[in-house]
């Protein structure tokens, strides 16, 4: 510790600037060092070219600016990219990176090239580069509002949504268990040709984040599926990953399996999101956690976990199951089964929160309400 009068020569001045990498000398009490961290950690949440990485006290403090390409990463907090889709209410649909508890606007940097997703992946097309290239270019111009002041939407517009069933060995046992027609999932689970089902189109039956997912009414039976979705192009070109969730009447299904699509198409019957995070930041799908809790009154009443490790068949067999001979929009969502299957005796109801979460992308949440 250093003290007034010590007769030690008087460092030179130096200018903290944000633009390169400084080592800057100080003789400061560890409190003092600790404080001045602080206030620079703070500060570099809202500068998003900056961000303190690491310090040491003894007789210096190191700031080091972190490096352009993964700029986007340390902004708020954030650890991959998300984008998403988002309304404040006074404005139309905007292109958002997604940091809990910020959204950082992109459409406001620039909006030839973040207007919407469609105008996003054509640019993407155009240069033959990551999106973080264009992410980096806008990002100091963008503008940052609290998640709680934006209306989350679902982060593309789809062309259809496409299912995949009986992908787990959960799924495959409840399944068989409420009908009398088990049999056939066995054929599917061991077959080479998977179950794909088309659940909507143009996002009709999908609830927004935040939004009501449905239990139809003429139905006793329904559950949440939780699954990891894969978000393609037209060429089935894997653009990024989601959250879906693929609400279920069980007791129709099982009643016959012809009626599949009532049973699985229906107002509110899946919600996906809140982001979609680029296939070049997860690198493993095969290999991501996934946990879902449904409360009631305010009390969990499940809690199940998996990993897409379990799945029967790798996510790219089932993409090319999907685009054989079939014409894919200009976004497709493919939900790729769920392994998370609560207790025969129970069902969703009006009032039921669902929560799902996957590891590296997030937190789909949607109330329930019977129809």
């Amino acid at each position: 510790m250093t003290k007034a009068g010590s007769g030690r020569s008087p460092r030179p001045n130096r200018c903290l600037t944000f633009r390169q990498v400084l080592s800057v000398p100080i003789d400061l009490p560890d409190c003092t060092a600790r404080a001045l961290l602080s206030i620079l950690g703070k500060l570099a949440n809202f500068l998003p070219v900056t961000q303190v990485e690491s310090f040491s006290i003894r007789d210096r403090v190191e700031i080091q600016q972190i490096q352009p390409r993964r700029l986007y990463g340390k902004i708020a907090g954030a650890r991959t990219l998300k984008l998403c889709r988002f309304t404040t209410g006074t404005n139309h649909e905007r292109i958002g990176l997604y940091t809990e508890p910020y959204i950082y606007d992109l459409t406001a940097a620039d909006p030839l090239v973040f207007g919407d997703m469609r105008r996003l992946v054509q640019e993407l097309n155009r240069i033959g580069q990551p999106v973080t290239t264009l992410i980096e270019g806008a990002i100091s111009k963008t503008q940052r509002l609290e998640t709680r002041n934006a209306r989350l939407l679902l982060p593309v517009v789809p062309s259809e949504v496409w299912g995949a069933g009986v992908t787990y060995t959960r799924s495959k046992e409840a399944r068989k268990r409420e009908t009398k027609f088990g049999q056939v999932y066995d054929d599917v689970y061991e077959g080479l040709r998977p179950e794909l089902f088309l659940k909507d189109a143009n996002a009709r039956r999908c609830a927004n984040p935040g939004e009501h997912i449905c239990v139809r009414g003429d139905s006793a039976w329904t559950v949440p599926e939780p699954e990891l979705a894969v978000v393609l192009d037209n060429e089935a070109k894997t653009l990024g990953y989601t959250i879906a969730n693929d609400v279920s009447a069980r007791d129709i299904e099982g009643n016959n399996p012809l009626y599949l699509p009532q049973a699985k198409t229906f107002d509110g019957s899946c919600s996906f999101g809140p982001v979609i995070v680029t296939s070049d930041e997860i690198r493993k799908p095969e290999e991501l956690a996934i946990r879902m809790r449904i409360h009631r009154s305010g009390k969990a009443i499940f809690e199940g976990e998996i990993n897409t490790g379990a799945m029967r068949r790798p996510i790219g067999k089932l993409v090319d199951f999907l685009k054989r001979d079939n014409i894919l929009g200009e976004f497709t969502i493919l939900m790729t089964g769920t392994g998370i299957v609560p207790p025969d005796d129970f069902s969703l109801e009006g009032g039921d929160m669902v929560e799902i979460e996957i590891e590296g992308i997030g937190i789909l949440r949607n109330p329930v309400k019977k129809l």
